[in-house]
């Protein structure tokens, strides 16, 4: 039988491994993008600063406090920064722009919403123009969705009344193929209340999917995408599954709604919960329990098994100020990979980015781990084309919006 050294030694050896793969496959990559010469192909040393993350723009985005900050990448590559701006007439809706140079306002500043704003969620409509879903509170709560077509254009509601016939939290959007938009949202006025609904506009006027109150007990964390095929998946608590995961995807040629996966399929009761869609079709989940630890799943045709061991390692994470009012910060990169990015509260509240690399199945730290200046609140996420990640956040410090790009 091995003493017990060598099987210490082992241990280490085992330990190392995936270390020294990741380090290899990341030379081979920096060895061959370096340029060669024509007569003899021979690799020329390049200088190349290593990749940091780094202040987008000259500073702040705000001018003064913020709260509920969203960050998304534009169409055309440009970022779309939307926050509640403590500074306009009732706290409402604000939208900057960065051109590659500066910060700037998309369009009249406080338009974007008729009263306060909170949730701020963003999506994109293929010829370029922005779609914002809130709950406004210039609307008694219910949820507004108003649409933007470009820089300096103006704000317009998309319909003549909200899809919410009553108060509406956790606020989703999404667009379909058609320039059809989709929201979700905890519906007040159903029975029991706070059931999730999904509405859906097709041009002209709004309707609910499969009528209002999708789960069945009261829903939380109500969150949307779209798949490659165009197929809206909806993700969201359950009380009816003692708080657990459902994750249902619409068959339109049915009208109906169809479990991915039994309902209720995550062991532990999920906060913060966000719905993501790989590129290749596969719907995965990312969730944060309670000062615990935070948790990704991805659907395998039959269950939804964890991605990688807890994405926050040693850290504590948190999620700050209004854990119900923000999610968290999760995306699939153009190759597959999740990205997350989390608030750690060893770190003082500061921002952690990881991405799982299936090649060594563990969760990498993009830069240092806690890089923001202090905590960072309302924390969102966006990954450009080339999968360059950027986060934006109301800066604990200050109270104004930052962004940061690994760049």
């Amino acid at each position: 039988m091995p003493t017990g050294s060598s099987v210490d030694v082992r241990r280490a050896h085992l330990r190392v491994l995936p270390v020294l793969a990741l380090a290899l496959a990341r030379l081979a990559v920096s060895a061959s993008a370096l340029p060669t010469t024509q007569s003899t192909g021979a690799h020329v040393a390049a200088v190349r600063a290593p990749l940091a993350w780094q202040v987008v723009g000259a500073g702040p985005v705000s001018a003064a406090g913020v709260l509920c900050t969203q960050i998304r990448v534009a169409p055309d590559g440009e970022l779309r920064l939307a926050y509640q701006d403590l500074t306009s007439p009732a706290h409402r809706l604000a939208l900057r722009r960065f051109d590659g140079v500066t910060w700037s306002p998309l369009s009249t500043a406080g338009a974007g919403s008729v009263g306060t704003a909170w949730y701020n969620r963003m999506a994109f409509l293929p010829d370029g123009a922005l779609i914002v879903a809130t709950r406004d509170y210039g609307l008694a709560g219910r949820i507004g969705v108003r649409r933007c077509d470009g820089p300096g254009a103006p704000w317009t509601p998309l319909g003549a009344a909200s899809p919410s016939p009553s108060d509406a939290h956790y606020t989703d959007v999404a667009t379909l193929p058609g320039g059809r938009v989709a929201v979700a949202y905890q519906d007040r006025s159903t029975v029991p209340a706070d059931r999730a609904t999904v509405a859906l506009w097709t041009g002209g006027s709004w309707g609910t999917i499969s009528g209002p109150g999708l789960s069945q007990g009261v829903s939380a964390y109500t969150s949307l995408d779209v798949a490659p095929d165009g197929t809206l998946l909806a993700a969201f608590t359950d009380s009816q599954v003692a708080g657990r995961a459902v994750v249902l995807a619409w068959s339109e040629s049915t009208g109906g709604w169809e479990p991915r996966g039994q309902p209720g399929f995550t062991p532990d009761i999920p906060n913060n919960l966000v719905l993501r869609v790989a590129p290749d079709g596969t719907p995965y989940v990312a969730y944060y329990v309670w000062n615990t630890r935070i948790i990704v799943r991805r659907f395998d045709g039959a269950g939804w098994p964890a991605v990688g061991l807890e994405v926050d390692g040693a850290d504590v994470p948190a999620v700050e100020t209004e854990g119900w009012r923000q999610w968290l910060a999760f995306e699939i990169d153009a190759t597959g990979r999740p990205v997350l990015a989390y608030q750690a509260r060893n770190r003082g509240g500061r921002a952690v980015v990881k991405r799982f690399e299936s090649a060594i199945g563990a969760w990498e730290t993009l830069g240092e781990p806690g890089f923001t200046p202090g905590a960072a609140d309302y924390l969102s996420l966006a990954l450009a084309a080339d999968g360059t990640p950027y986060v934006a956040f109301r800066d604990g410090p200050t109270g104004r919006a930052l962004v940061y790009g690994w760049r």
